[in-house]
């Protein structure tokens, strides 16, 4: 991602994710892609700064118009002082958020049961 937020490139594994094919997401800015719309300057600041970005949890709108539950890291990169980049990676943790959701749901379905069992 350069300093202005458009993607310069993108892996294979990233495009998948997002459904979009090379042509459609580089070059495009990245809050076209947050569904939280505070996430993409946030992360432009922190590796602006110099700081990197680590587990940091947001969701992404798929080219389908589905919504992905994401983990990014990234950092920035400098030539001297000079911003040039970001380098970010994603993390779909999806699947893992749903099956977190559900064992929730079981635990406290057990527990009203509990509840009623022993009233």
């Amino acid at each position: 991602m350069g300093p202005d937020g458009r993607i310069l490139w993108a892996n294979r594994a990233e495009l998948d994710l997002v459904g979009y094919s090379e042509a459609e997401y580089v070059g495009r800015h990245i809050v076209d892609f947050f569904a939280d719309p505070l996430a993409p300057g946030d992360i432009l600041e922190r590796t602006a700064r110099g700081e990197r970005v680590e587990a940091y949890r947001t969701a992404i709108r798929t080219r389908d118009g589905g919504i992905k539950q994401v983990l990014i890291d990234g950092s920035g990169l400098f030539r001297g002082k000079e911003f040039v980049h970001s380098r970010l990676q994603s993390r779909d943790i999806t699947g893992l958020i749903e099956r977190e959701e559900l064992a929730r749901h079981r635990v406290e379905a057990t527990s009203q049961l509990k509840d009623e069992f022993l009233a």
